[in-house]
């Protein structure tokens, strides 16, 4: 049982709803007044078919709520992420609570590069989720997140304003552990400036 305030990070919100939503105990989550005005209703509706019961302190389908569950039930749900590709990475994160399979039907294809990050990265950790069909998602059950040292790409999104003042300014620009087999989509800007003349280099620092 816990209160916590999520302030008005959006990632931080939608993943620790989708544990806390099925971890079992209760929970009150709370935010900032411009994460209220964000939508959770997609992500909040699937885990209330899972038996999770959601009570809302203003306007249903958004912050402030508070989750109460007896731990993970129905291992097969739906989420619709036409809003956010967060509520889908959210609830795979959260798989690893269910003793059982699970399978995740999406409706909505946005962020998908995203969704590619998530299971990415929770196969680093030690779980494996499998893409049955372009809309569903299997996760094995049993398996559980292994620690490891990990080193957490940059935002690459952020890193492509400072390798365009490379071609700007015709300096040399290198932005440390920005590595060529990055799944991040925003990848695709350096071809970009590659065809604008710039050379590229791998260096153990990072991309220059």
């Amino acid at each position: 049982e816990a209160s916590i305030y999520v302030g008005s990070a959006g990632t931080a919100a939608r993943f620790l709803t989708a544990y806390l939503g099925v971890a079992g105990g209760r929970f009150h989550l709370d935010s900032s007044d411009q994460m209220k005005k964000r939508p959770m209703a997609p992500l909040l509706s699937t885990l209330e078919r899972l038996g999770t019961r959601i009570d809302y302190d203003g306007e249903p389908g958004f912050f402030p709520f508070t989750l109460t569950s007896s731990g993970p039930g129905q291992s097969v749900m739906h989420v619709n992420i036409d809003h956010s590709s967060q509520f889908l990475s959210a609830l795979l994160i959260a798989s690893c609570c269910f003793p059982d399979d699970v399978t995740i039907h999406v409706e909505g294809t946005h962020g998908m590069s995203y969704i590619a990050i998530t299971t990415r990265m929770m196969a680093d950790f030690g779980i494996t989720v499998r893409q049955t069909a372009p809309d569903t998602f299997f996760i094995p059950g049993g398996q559980s997140y292994h620690p490891l040292d990990y080193q957490i790409e940059p935002d690459v999104s952020a890193a492509c304003y400072f390798y365009a003042m490379a071609v700007l300014l015709g300096i040399s620009v290198t932005v440390r552990h920005v590595t060529p087999d990055s799944i991040q989509g925003d990848m695709a800007f350096l071809s970009l400036l590659k065809q604008m003349g710039a050379v590229l280099t791998d260096s153990p620092d990072g991309i220059t």
